[in-house]
């Protein structure tokens, strides 16, 4: 899911017990900003919360209609969105990564690198993937020495050139 008006907050890794319990990878700047949620969309279908708890770097949450471990099954590997209004605010210079896919990578020098497509999300250091021309796509560590973002159209790059060689 791409639309705009949905935050991605983490995915579904597996189940907990017996009673549908969702375990989640979450995306957010802590695991504690699901308790701020009431409502999390996943498969297209917005399902009202009904428990959530956080144990070390997981969430574990409990869904309306998901009350067996058999659906919460079904749901792995999914990913899950809130809507913008329950998202946390955020703070000058931050961005959530829906709205930088499609800005425009340049140079200091305003030199169209290429376009942000994705960012993957690795757990230690996320990456940004830029497409370059028609069939190339490179991974570029997201890191402030090598992007400065200026908005969410445009994202200023200046990183070695052997990253085009990978």
């Amino acid at each position: 899911m791409k639309n705009k008006d949905f935050i991605e907050v983490g995915q579904v890794i597996g189940s907990h017990g017996v009673n549908g319990e969702l375990k989640i990878r979450p995306f957010t700047e802590t695991p504690y900003d699901f308790e701020n949620f009431n409502d999390l969309t996943v498969k297209g279908k917005t399902l009202r919360i009904l428990n959530c708890r956080v144990h070390a770097d997981k969430v574990f949450i409990t869904l309306e209609r998901v009350t067996k471990r058999t659906t919460a099954n079904k749901l792995k590997d999914e990913f899950v969105f809130v809507t913008r209004d329950q998202a946390s605010q955020l703070e000058e210079n931050e961005f959530y990564i829906v709205d930088l896919i499609g800005a425009k990578v340049v140079s200091p020098d305003e030199e169209l690198i290429g376009t942000l497509v994705d960012v993957k999300q690795t757990g230690v250091v996320d990456n940004f993937e830029i497409k370059i021309g028609d069939n190339k796509t490179v991974l570029v560590p997201a890191l402030h020495e090598y992007f400065e973002i200026v908005d969410e159209s445009k994202i200023y790059a200046d990183f070695p050139e052997e990253f085009f060689e990978l």
